[in-house]
């Protein structure tokens, strides 16, 4: 849906698959960096967070 696996050809310009599943390794920084995010907000103010993410919102950043 984002668009990214349009950027894999080949040589004569037809799509490939990668060989890494780059949206789930975005995914897992982008979550890791909103837990880091909550956990800092909470240690300042006591607050808790909610986080809303999904794979497809993270590979669109």
């Amino acid at each position: 849906m984002s668009g990214f696996l349009s950027q894999f050809k080949d040589e004569s310009g037809r799509p490939v698959m990668p060989t890494q599943t780059v949206a789930d390794l975005i995914g897992g920084m982008v979550a890791s960096e909103a837990i880091l995010s909550a956990l800092f907000k909470r240690e300042r103010t006591g607050e808790g967070s909610y986080i809303d993410l999904a794979m497809t919102d993270a590979i669109f950043l």
